[in-house]
């Protein structure tokens, strides 16, 4: 299948920019371990020797561990709950780190755990429904046996605060030129699988990102990250395409990713509507 774009509107670009428009040198990244929100929790040393200086054997190619101590890393891990600053900025760039925000995951908790969770039209299409229909149990709770933590929370049913700390430290990286890539950390409460990536978008999106910056992070610079950027994550000539045709534009609001007409899966075309009634 021939699928011709006029040439600016291909998520395709061999630097990327940020918001001066200034291009931005491809990256050369070292994931941090996977942990809830990208920090080590207080009472765990989980995953601290894997971010520890070693020596590789002879020939070998560099590691893509982070070389640094775990007071560089809990530094590191501090981006989501403080403001981040000029040497925090430094020492991601000296150690590579790739930044997954996982806005969400934040009003997942808050949302579910308030019992003020209610499903958006896309996760009642698409989500799995044992998990929606899961997401009333605090209703089945007898008052008496809730959690303290949790009985306030529904007693006081507190719309969700933005995580306006995180929301401001992503658009600050991304303009220094740190990697973002896109993840919702599902699975965690009131995060779903699937869906849950529209929700992302638009936090992403009122941290100040813009449309494309926000399709980037899940196409071209998750290639990027994987060492593919040459095989996946455009639409080029040569490349490993699988295509969500959409009937609106992702370039003016990111919402629009979710209004799916086909999908392409190794050149065949499917209606998601049939495959959802599979």
């Amino acid at each position: 299948m021939d699928v011709q774009e006029p040439e600016d509107r291909l998520v395709q670009e061999p630097q990327q920019e940020d918001s001066t428009g200034q291009p931005q040198p491809e990256p050369d990244v070292n994931p941090i371990p996977d942990t809830p929100t990208g920090f080590v929790p207080e009472d765990s040393t989980e995953h601290v020797s894997d971010l520890e200086p070693q020596t590789e054997p002879a020939g070998q190619a560099d590691s893509p561990r982070a070389e640094t101590t775990m007071d560089q890393y809990e530094a590191v891990g501090a981006g989501d709950d403080a403001p981040v600053d000029e040497e925090f900025i430094a020492l991601a760039r000296r150690n590579k780190v790739i930044y997954c925000p996982t806005l969400f995951v934040y009003h997942g908790y808050q949302y579910a755990l308030s019992n003020t969770w209610r499903a958006t039209p896309a996760e009642e299409r698409r989500a799995d429904p044992e998990i929606l229909a899961a997401m009333d149990d605090l209703n089945e709770i007898p008052a008496d046996k809730l959690p303290a933590r949790v009985a306030k929370a529904m007693s006081e049913a507190k719309a969700p605060t933005p995580p306006t700390v995180a929301m401001q430290n992503l658009r600050k990286l991304l303009d220094a030129g740190i990697t973002v890539v896109m993840g919702t950390d599902a699975g965690n409460i009131g995060t779903l699988h699937g869906p849950s990536i529209l929700r992302e978008m638009r936090l992403m999106q009122d941290s100040g990102l813009t449309p494309l910056e926000v399709l980037r992070t899940a196409t071209t610079n998750g290639a990027r990250v994987l060492g593919q950027a040459g095989e996946l994550g455009a639409i080029a000539p040569g490349r490993l395409v699988d295509l969500v045709v959409l009937d609106a534009d992702p370039l003016v609001d990111s919402a629009n990713l979710g209004s799916v007409h086909r999908v392409i899966k190794d050149g065949r075309v499917y209606d998601p509507e049939a495959l959802l009634d599979f």
